[in-house]
């Protein structure tokens, strides 16, 4: 059963954290998805040419900006979440966020790390079984209806 605190609820901070959410969101889909490795602006401060930029570099810059992607998208999503407890007064939008937010911003550090052979995989094991635990316990909270 999920309890309403009124004394909680701010609509305007919900609008705010919404709003930031909602671009935060925007910004991580972007970097993770459609962003190049290098954009015009950067390879004029690197003093590059698009077509000297070696091909490893331009496959591991995109590992990094998907990486931080995943970390700005999950940031978002979290703060989704605190808007939605700041709208509602009930935790019951946290409990999605923490379960959505966890596996996509620490699933794609993991990822990244897998496909570099990060010799910090061990750590990075240790991050994903954690938001593994924050995911499964947000869900059971949502099941028991909290």
């Amino acid at each position: 059963m999920s309890v309403r605190n009124e004394s909680s609820r701010s609509p305007a901070l919900a609008a705010v954290l919404g709003t930031l959410a909602l671009l935060l969101i925007g910004t991580g889909g972007y970097f993770e998805w459609l962003r190049p490795s290098l954009l015009p602006e950067d390879l004029r401060y690197l003093r590059l040419a698009e077509n000297t930029v070696p091909i490893p570099l331009a496959q591991w810059l995109h590992l990094v900006f998907a990486t931080l992607g995943g970390f700005i998208l999950g940031f978002g999503i979290l703060l989704a979440g605190v808007s939605g407890v700041a709208w509602s007064g009930r935790l019951r939008p946290l409990w999605w966020c923490i379960a959505i937010a966890s596996p996509v911003a620490v699933g794609r550090f993991f990822y990244s790390n897998l496909v570099l052979g990060s010799y910090f995989l061990w750590f990075v094991s240790i991050l994903a079984l954690i938001a593994a635990a924050a995911m499964t316990l947000s869900i059971i909270r949502l099941r028991r209806g909290e």
